[in-house]
Formats: structure tokens, sequence, C-alpha cells
């Protein structure tokens, strides 16, 4: 079969293959009229649903295994298309007497194009709207390129008509690979959008949900460290059938896919803080609306299983500090606002853990250290904190003498692998000069400090955040935090080896 029937035009099909009229069938059947084969009626006794009716059908022509899946797929359509078109009455319907409310996401599981009868009426529906305060899309099996295109180009015009748009739910895309560019090309255009318009209509809010599918969370990576860790992520969902073969197999889909990488990465780059005073802002809204919005989960410190979200979690908190007046005037409000609505709902859901107990681990200090390689077992300490490995452990340490040598005017945040990611992603760099943490004398950071703080190890609040890890005690010059950083990963090297005897 060259595309999906309805059940219909399923039977069409097949009795014209095998000779037989809609007649001869009805009477092998056993039915009064010909419209029961196509529209069962309750009270017929014999049949009650169609479903009732696919094995009769199916002995009666005859139909191979292959066959019957396909009448199976066509009564799918057939009834997936009589809820679209119902459904699509129903939006039309409530859109005229609403302009407040949030279309229910019921409705929207049925506007998505899976036979080409469903889309007989996008424009009014789009037209429709843009009588509501709130959309709320819930996309769900197949998306079609006009679908796409025309909620692009309505966002696009009809913007500032409504407060808010999210988009959530699993994506699954087409086999076609032609197909899989069209709809992704669409995606990217209203990331686009997004990223150029968040900032300057903070009202505004194009949300992507953490349950997509591997093949869309592409479209939403903020930064990949290098090509071959980008070509990993192309290899898709195979549960969900979406592409089951290495994207580098197919060289244009691979093209087409680094090509939008770097689109993306363009696009949005809250993993990589330019200091410049031109792109500061936008990144700062950029990292605490993606942050806020992810705190709201209960679990936030526990990692998803996709890769696509192991670089960026809401347990890496990013704070930015002032420490000049020039420096205030980099933020408007609507970027402190934001902010201070994350730092509450952080302080809110987070356990103390920076509580003065006496397991409180430091890494920000030589004893914290120490005893961070001799008792690895940070889940006796901390609930629900895995245990570090050894070889994690020299990772963790090398990352810092790494940063702590960096010379860039710009400082690129260092992904680690995804088993550690959740604990101990990044290290910052301040004015004043302690451990692990340099000074940094140049145009951009001259006048002002940032503190990176990843992971619950290190959160307490954030007022007295410079009284918990700052450790004034312990200030060591360059020199001695990189012979300190030296001997320590030295010693973890030997425990390796002495370990893998």
């Amino acid at each position: 079969m060259k595309k999906l029937y309805t059940f219909g035009e399923f039977l069409n099909y097949m009795m014209e293959k095998r000779g037989i009229t809609i007649l001869e069938l009805q009477n092998r059947l056993g039915l009064k009229s010909r419209t029961m084969i196509y529209r069962v009626l309750q009270e017929e006794a014999k049949y009650s649903t169609i479903l009732d009716m696919k094995d009769d059908i199916s002995n009666v022509l005859e139909l191979t295994p292959l066959e019957v899946e396909e009448m199976e797929t066509s009564l799918r359509v057939s009834e997936y298309g009589k809820e679209t078109i119902n459904t699509q009455k129903r939006i039309l319907e409530f859109l005229k007497n609403t302009k407040t409310k949030t279309i229910p996401d019921t409705d929207f599981r049925a506007i998505q194009c899976f036979s080409e009868t469903s889309y007989h009426s996008l424009e009014e529906l789009f037209e429709s709207y843009a009588n509501c305060d709130e959309i709320h899309i819930n996309m769900t099996n197949c998306i079609s390129k006009e679908y796409m295109y025309k909620l692009s180009n309505f966002v696009q015009k009809n913007h500032s008509n409504f407060k808010s748009i999210s988009i959530d739910h699993v994506i699954q895309l087409n086999k076609s690979s032609s197909k899989n560019i069209d709809i992704l090309e669409c995606i990217l255009e209203l990331l686009t959008f997004k990223h150029y318009n968040a900032f300057y209509n903070p009202d505004i809010n194009m949300i992507f949900d953490e349950e997509f599918s591997l093949l869309s969370d592409i479209a939403i990576i903020k930064s990949i460290k290098d090509t071959e860790e980008f070509i990993s992520l192309i290899k898709l969902d195979q549960k969900n059938q979406i592409l089951n073969y290495h994207v580098s197999k197919d060289i244009n889909l691979y093209n087409f896919y680094m090509n939008m990488y770097s689109q993306i990465k363009n696009l949005c780059r809250p993993l990589t803080v330019n200091f410049d005073n031109e792109d500061f802002v936008q990144n700062l809204c950029d990292i605490s609306e993606y942050f806020y919005e992810n705190s709201k989960s209960n679990d936030i410190y526990l990692l998803k299983s996709n890769p696509c979200y192991d670089f960026i979690k809401p347990s890496t908190i990013i704070n930015m500090v002032q420490s000049s007046a020039d420096f205030k005037e980099l933020l408007n409000t609507d970027a402190i606002k934001t902010f201070e609505l994350l730092i509450k709902n952080l302080e809110a859901r987070h356990i103390n853990i920076l509580d003065k107990k006496e397991n409180t681990i430091d890494i920000y200090s030589q004893e914290g250290i120490n005893k961070f390689i001799a008792d690895r077992r940070l889940s006796d300490h901390i609930p629900g904190m895995r245990n570090f490995t050894l070889s994690e452990i020299k990772e963790i340490l090398c990352l810092t003498r790494n940063m702590h040598l960096a010379k860039d005017s710009s400082f690129h945040f260092y992904i680690l692998n995804e088993t550690i990611i959740n604990y101990y992603i990044l290290l910052g760099f301040m004015k004043n000069k302690s451990l692990f943490l340099e000074s940094y004398e140049n145009k951009y950071l001259n006048n002002y400090r940032s503190v990176i703080i990843t992971s619950k190890i290190f959160l307490d609040n954030f007022e007295n955040f410079f009284e918990n890890i700052l450790l004034k005690d312990h200030v060591m010059s360059e020199e001695e935090s990189i012979a300190f950083l030296d001997e320590k990963i030295k010693e973890v090297d030997d425990m390796i080896k002495q370990e893998n005897k």
C-alpha cells in the first residue's frame, strides 16, 4: 500500500484486487445493507463495532497476514480521522466562546496529520487561536510540515494577542528522512522566534517539555562539546521506531543535522557565558528562564535518561555576582525579577546541605578534598547522592586544574561525562583569589565576579553563599593551588593503579 487507507478505502482496494463486488461482500458477511460494512449499527446483534467485523472480513477476502495488518491500520486511520474532524469542530466552537482559557490538552491530541483528510480547516483553526490568551499544544504521533509551518507563521504574526505558548509531549517523526528534515526546519523556526523574541517580548514563553523524543531533543540542544558527541546523539530512539539507523550512514541527513546544530548553537548559548556587555543580559535571561521552568519539578536533582539534558541541569545553579555600580546597568528589571523567582523557588524546595554538620564535605577546601578522596561514599552523607569512583574524582581534579589555568576572555563551561554531571559540572572564577579560583584581569572580567555553583553539595542559600564556601583561612596563590591539585591528582592516580592490581 502506497498510502494510509481509511477502512472504506481499504475495503474498496481489496475488493477490486479480489474481484469481489460490494454486494457479494455484504451477502457473505450476512448483512442487510452495504452501509453496515462502513458504519456498523449498534442495534445489529452480529456486529456492534467495526473491530468485531474484521475477522470475518479477513476470512471472506482471504487476506494475507500483511493485508490483515494493513486492515488494522486502516481501522485506526478511520477512527483517528473521525476524531480529528469532530475535535476540530469542537475546538472552533470552544474558541468562539472564550478569550481566556487554555485550549484543552485532550483536544489537541487529534490535531495531527495522520491522514490527508485531517487538515481541511487549518486556516480557520489557526485564526481562532488569536482569541485565546494562552495556547497549549499537545503534539503526538506524526506532525505535518503544513501544520508546523502554519503554526510558526501564525505565532510570529499574532504573538501580541496571547500571553504564552507551550508545546509539549512526544513528537514522533515519520521514517522518511526528507519528512524529518521538513519538520525539524519548522521546529527550528519556532526556536528562532522564541530566542529572538523572548527577551524583547517578556510575556511570550515558548516552553519545550522534557518528554520530547530524542530526535526533537536535538532541536533544543543548547551546546555540545564536540562533533563526536553530537553524532552519538543522532543515534535515534529505536523503541519509538523513529529512525533505526545511525545518521552517519546517510551523508545528506548528516550534513543537515550538522548545519542545524551550528544554527542552534548560535541561537541558544546559555552554556557559554560571554562576559561581553552586549550578550550578558540575554544569556542571563535564557539561563534563569530555563532553570526556573525546570526547577518546578520535585526531582530536579535526578538525571533524566536522555543525554540531551546532561549538560544543563537545574542542579547547576549559575549565579552572577555584581561587584560594581557599572555591572548593575547591565541587568534590566525583567532579568533580575526572573532570577529572583528562580532563587526563591530553589530555596523553597531544596534541602539545606551546608548546615555545619560534621559530615558535610566541602570540596572547596584542602581538608574537604582530602576527605573527598578518602571517603567516596557520598550517599552516606547526602541523601540521594551516588558514590564517586576514583576515576571520576581524578577527572574532577583534572578539570579543576585545567579550568584554573584557562586564559580565555570568555569562559567556556566544560562538560563532564554523564556519570558525574549532576554533582560537579563546572567551576567558576571570581575577582578575589581563593582555592581553584583565579582572578582574570581582562576587559570583560575586570569589574565584576562570576560564581558558578554546582550541585546541592554546595547549595545552602544564596544570601549566605560566600560565608559558606569561601575559605578565608585557606586562600592560596596560583602556584600553591596548582601544586596542591597536582599532588592530589597523583595521589588518586596511585590509588587507581593500586586498585587495578
